[in-house]
């Protein structure tokens, strides 16, 4: 046993009810080996789960400071200024932040993190609980757990969705999670001799198997930086006549595993070998991912100018995030609960004072990792020491890539490792660790009673909540309409910082007002609706910008204007290239209260984000059809801007032929040199009423270079049904039901004029999706509330669509973003909040720091 020489007589007397300490490791256990844990953590009726197992952990920790005859010590080595320290920066973060009831609720968890490093430090070596046996226990539970995710995972697997994250609940929490168990596992085969050597070393082989499942570039990261470390250690290790010999294995070694990790596609993305006048050579790109967190870390320096010493508060990153998002950003990052890093993270929350609560940590386990080296002596001692330092160094690189400290299986596996190191130094004699008085002891476990009261007095009313959530889905879809909304309502008034309640209350209102026509009880649920967004928006989440959007749309069917543009105002300032049709919105509402100049700007803009919005039939509406021809001479007057700001031939040209679609719809007229360089499609569809024969022509011989190309295929159908919608029906017969080719034969034969006949078929969006409402609130009863209505009015043509008439733009396209976000500035006085003061509607206009491009129309 590692524990056989312990010095002190007192470490032979061991606590009392230790049953309890291995119930509330089972429970942790039990809950890392749950498939999707990550969210579990916030679903009825797992939430119980976990909860219990910490309240019987302060339970525990209390009966070890009632038991006087046995010492309870501090945690020693640095490590209690660490806690204090942190404590510290949550309490008063907290204390400070706008939203105080998420913060606290933050807060209640860390705690228990502390109370369980206290309770492993004092348990190991009194008792039942050993080095050796936690060292076991760790890496049973990761070898379980990855048995586990692989089932699941095989169960799932989808082409389009290969990664696994099973069973902690996302890829990079996977990679984090086996990062701080393989290096324990591995050890523990160094240790071993025989079947039990190679069972770990096989178990060693499953672990990083799982983690190139997981195909997390930051697992990678710190996988490759541990292994490069320990060839450095045992190279320098070695004595010199071996160090050619171990040079050349380790060589091998390394190009090994550079060359596995280089064969997953996502590290091939940013990262791939080309052999450009065989020379081999490395090329890097930045690719999507990498380029987000580019941006995201330019929002965490907003966040840390605007609150350099606190932070925004524990948990309050996705309530606040957008009011600092850069506009370049475009539809990137929205929403965003966490910023990919664990030290810029934790500064963004916590401040300066997080930040140096993270090098207080790093710095405790680096300063007793070394003084623990040089005086471990004992092989299994030393392979211990060598495994916890492994891990430690593993997921510290990984976790500069992402932040994971909200996930159970992690946070319980970096306290027990901490724990062992802690415990491997008393076995040294490094220091002698104070104890607590009896007096203390005394005051501290009613100090611990009274977090244990406050714990409970926030957990419950969130436990109570999900259940009510849980049991109001269920009535409302067995028609018990009145009953759900009741237990909804209810949940909402328990946790009035959670948006989901109120958000699912008014989603039921919703659902039962669409079913009925206009009329005092339409307008009465509608009613009923607002006042759930409003308290949503107030007391929750008022930089949602779907929310905003929502209410701003609720605003507008009771006929209340200047509500409707205010939070529709909102909306477009968080997410100036807003895809939710908040610009049409706008510029209906401004239409309604007379404001003509604003609403052609707002419509434009709305073209300018989706040019095809010009073919919808809603432009016949009495108001719009007015304004229609001013719209479009701003939107191409707009574009005409954008293109300047454009260095992209293709992009150019994407836009001259957007230009010339505008005019063509709008009947403005065309010059000879605007044809010129347009594409065979666009060419073709101009033609195609004047002169079809040559229409076909220049669709005939696009096809020789795409001969299933539909867009093409499609028109020339329209031209000449006759002898080609067959051919076309024959192609795509995969694709259409005969419904489909029911309706597409009658529009084309009943439409044979071409701006008719784009818009002869029409399809209704009924919501746009709200992607991650779990993750941005932290509740997985939002899983089924993920959804954006949009305006009831909106027929998108489907004939326009098929065929492909204008480009979906990047959702990364800076000067489309800046340009939108200038003139929403100039002409609407909406700024972005980070050119705001990082606020909303309280602006500060003029000074604009753009130039005024847009002064002359």
């Amino acid at each position: 046993m590692i524990d056989s020489f312990a010095s002190k007589s007192s470490d032979a007397v061991i606590w009392k009810g230790q049953w309890l300490g291995w119930l509330v490791l089972g429970i942790l256990v039990l809950f890392t080996w749950l498939p999707n844990n990550y969210y579990l953590v916030v679903a009825w009726p797992w939430i119980v789960v976990w909860q219990t197992g910490f309240l019987l952990l302060g339970v525990w920790l209390i009966w070890m400071l009632r038991q006087f005859q046995i010492p309870f010590r501090c945690v020693g080595y640095g490590f209690d200024g660490f806690v204090v320290w942190t404590a510290i920066t949550l309490i008063l973060s907290a204390i400070f932040s706008q939203f105080v009831g998420v913060a606290a609720w933050n807060v209640s968890i860390g705690i228990y993190y502390g109370v369980l490093l206290y309770v492993l430090r004092n348990w190991l070596g009194k008792g039942q609980l050993s080095l050796s046996r936690l060292w076991i226990g760790l890496s049973f539970t990761g070898v379980i757990a990855s048995v586990i995710g692989l089932m699941v995972w095989w169960q799932n697997y989808t082409p389009e969705d290969p990664r696994n994250g099973w069973p902690i609940g996302h890829p990079n929490f996977l990679a984090g999670y086996l990062l701080l168990v393989l290096p324990l596992t591995f050890y523990w085969g160094v240790d071993q001799k025989g079947w039990r050597r190679l069972a770990a070393w096989g178990a060693s082989l499953l672990l990083l198997f799982v983690l190139y499942t997981t195909s997390s570039r930051g697992g990678f990261l710190g996988l490759f930086v541990l292994i490069v470390v320990s060839i450095l250690f045992w190279l320098l290790q070695s004595h010199p006549s071996q160090r050619i010999r171990r040079l050349l294995m380790v060589g091998v070694a390394l190009v090994a595993v550079v060359v596995i990790l280089l064969s997953n596609p996502r590290v091939q993305q940013i990262i791939h070998l080309s052999s450009p006048q065989n020379t081999p050579a490395v090329q890097v790109t930045v690719d999507g991912e990498s380029q987000e967190r580019l941006y995201m870390w330019r929002s965490a320096w907003q966040i840390f100018k605007a609150h350099p010493l606190l932070g925004i508060g524990p948990g309050n990153m996705a309530r606040v995030y957008d009011l600092y998002r850069p506009v370049e950003a475009g539809l990137l990052l929205i929403n965003l609960q966490e910023l990919h890093s664990t030290p810029i993270h934790i500064t963004g929350e916590l401040g300066l004072m997080g930040l140096a609560a993270y090098l207080l940590f790093l710095g405790c386990c680096t300063r007793l990792w070394i003084r623990l080296y040089r005086h471990c002596t004992e092989p299994k001692n030393r392979y211990l020491l060598y495994g916890i330092g492994s891990s430690l160094l593993a997921y510290t690189v990984s976790s500069l890539t992402d932040y994971q400290l909200d996930n159970i299986a992690i946070c319980v596996t970096l306290i027990a490792l901490i724990a062992l190191l802690i415990r491997l130094a008393d076995l040294h004699q490094l220091s002698i660790s104070k104890e607590f008085t009896s007096l203390s002891r005394r005051w501290y476990s009613l100090g611990a009673i009274t977090v244990m009261v406050i714990s409970i007095i926030l957990w419950i009313p969130v436990s109570r909540a999900m259940s009510l959530a849980v049991a109001s889905e269920r009535n409302f879809n067995a028609g018990k309409i009145e009953e759900a909304y009741q237990q909804a309502s209810l949940a909402a008034t328990l946790v009035p910082w959670d948006p989901i309640y109120h958000l699912q209350a008014a989603y039921e209102v919703l659902k039962v007002r669409d079913t009925i026509q206009d009329g005092k009880l339409y307008r009465d649920l509608t009613e009923d609706a607002i006042n759930n967004f409003q308290n949503l928006i107030n007391q929750a989440a008022p930089n949602d910008i779907a929310f905003n959007q929502v209410l701003g749309m609720l605003y507008r069917d009771v006929n209340k204007s200047d509500q409707a543009i205010k939070y529709l105002s909102r909306g477009v300032q968080l997410l100036p290239r807003s895809p939710l049709y908040t610009y049409y919105l706008l510029g209906r509402e401004y239409l309604q209260l007379q404001q003509r100049e604003k609403a052609i700007t707002a419509l434009a803009l709305q073209g300018l984000i989706q040019p095809s919005f010009f073919f919808y039939p809603l432009w016949n509406q009495p108001g719009l059809s007015e304004v229609k021809k001013p719209v479009a001479e701003e939107t191409i007057r707009l574009f005409s801007i954008l293109k300047q700001k454009t260095d992209s031939p293709d992009i150019t040209q994407q836009i001259d032929e957007i230009i010339t679609l505008i005019k063509w719809d709008s009947n403005f007229p065309l010059e000879k040199a605007e044809k010129k360089h347009l594409n065979p499609l666009v060419k073709a569809l101009l033609l195609a009423n004047s002169s079809p024969e040559e229409s076909l022509t220049i669709l005939n011989q696009a096809l020789k270079a795409e001969p299933t190309a539909e867009p093409l295929l499609l028109l020339r159908a329209w031209i000449d049904p006759k002898q080609y919608l067959g051919a076309y029906f024959q192609q795509f017969s995969n694709q259409l039901t005969t419904r489909d080719k029911e309706f597409l034969e009658n529009s084309i034969y009943r439409n044979r004029d071409i701006k008719t006949w784009l818009s002869s078929l029409l399809q209704q969006p009924k919501s746009a999706p709200k992607i991650a409402l779990i993750l941005t609130y932290r509740n997985y009863q939002g899983r089924n509330l993920a959804y954006i209505p949009l305006p009831s009015e909106l027929q998108i043509p489907i004939i326009v669509n098929k065929l492909s008439l204008f480009p979906e733009f990047s959702r990364l396209y800076p000067q489309l973003d800046e340009l939108i976000n200038q003139v929403k500035t100039e002409r609407l006085n909406l700024p972005h909040p980070p050119d705001n003061k990082y606020q909303l509607l309280s602006v500060i206009f003029p000074p604009y720091p753009y130039p005024n491009l847009l002064s002359e129309r």
